[in-house]
């Protein structure tokens, strides 16, 4: 029986991942020698979970796109955001890919956002008051004609010029059908590189308990499968996106992608939520969903509580290693 088929379950009667909590505390060293790798090999091939592929470093990708069957639905949510939204619809302009629509859906903005939607060419949008962030990309769904779906919303932007005809590219070349994937998310703050986000290869595990999140921007859905899981829940706040990849999970594996798609704007709402918010979440989301990862949801907690910890000193270490200077720094570069 594969991991998929052991965590399909019904609410009330959590199923058993057996023997999952073994893989839970590998994906960062898997993710730090991949991605080191990628850094030394502008391209390389490698296996993942024993199937081969092949990767580009961001900077240096050269591939080819061939995927131009594939209709890329590219769909932003904004509200009183119009410079974020312009740089967004730049870097959906700036794409090599041909067979893209890009759908605005703007939560009834009062910054000049409407005026500059009018006057964009080439965009579907809408512009009228919801219930929410999740409600918008729901409402972006519904305008969709792709073949996928992508969330790019105002302030983010694509990694490169060739991001969306790479992912074309790989769904093109994909063995059965396509449900999801995702790829990397370089987090940027204030103009500085503050993190990656993702993890390689996919760790169910780790993932239903809160080790390591999937990044929203980078993640890439077929339209039928999204629709078939019925979209966003509205009332499950800023984490409805990783409750929306639990479902995902209890359907299919990710194809996952070892190259940054997306740079993630780090004052974004979701990056606001603290580490205890997060795992709580993600325990909602195994409960509402039947899913257990060890024996019982409350080993489950367990696991959770052991995580949060790990993760909570690992900032704390970073943070201090970070304000550390070595013994003399800065004299030999005034002697230069």
């Amino acid at each position: 029986m594969d991991a998929l088929s052991r965590i399909r379950g019904s609410v009330g009667h959590p199923t058993w991942l057996g023997g999952g909590c073994r893989e839970v505390f590998r994906g960062p060293l898997i993710q730090r020698n991949c991605v080191q790798r990628l850094q030394n090999n502008p391209e390389r091939k490698f296996s993942v979970n024993g199937s081969p592929s092949s990767a580009h470093c961001l900077f240096n990708s050269s591939d080819s796109a061939t995927g131009d069957n594939v209709k890329v639905s590219i769909i932003t949510i904004t509200r009183n955001d119009k410079d974020g939204l312009r740089q967004t619809v730049d870097s959906v302009k700036s794409q090599d890919y041909n067979n893209i629509e890009h759908i605005i859906v703007d939560a009834d903005s009062t910054d000049g956002t409407k005026e500059y939607l009018a006057d964009l060419a080439g965009v579907t949008y809408v512009s009228e008051p919801d219930d929410g962030r999740y409600d918008g990309m729901n409402k972006g769904v519904k305008l969709a004609n792709g073949d996928v779906v992508w969330f790019m919303h105002s302030s983010d932007q694509f990694a490169d010029d060739r991001t969306v005809s790479y992912v074309a590219q790989q769904i093109a070349q994909h063995s059965g059908p396509f449900r999801w994937g995702y790829g990397l998310s370089a987090i940027v703050k204030d103009g500085y590189a503050i993190g990656v986000g993702g993890q390689v290869p996919f760790n169910v595990s780790r993932f239903l308990l809160g080790g390591k999140i999937i990044p929203h921007q980078a993640t890439v859905y077929s339209r039928p499968f999204f629709n078939d899981l019925q979209g966003y829940r509205t009332d499950f706040g800023l984490a409805a996106d990783q409750e929306f990849m639990v479902r995902c999970v209890s359907r299919s594996h990710p194809s996952v992608w070892p190259r940054v798609l997306c740079v993630f704007d780090g004052h974004g709402a979701g990056s606001t939520r603290g580490l205890h918010a997060h795992f709580q979440d993600m325990a909602r989301a195994r409960q509402d969903n039947g899913i257990a990862v060890t024996v019982s949801p409350h080993f489950d907690t367990l696991f959770t509580l052991y995580l949060l910890a790990l993760t909570k000193a690992a900032r704390v270490m970073r943070r201090l290693m970070q304000g550390l200077k070595p013994r003399g720094y800065g004299q030999e570069l005034a002697r230069v």
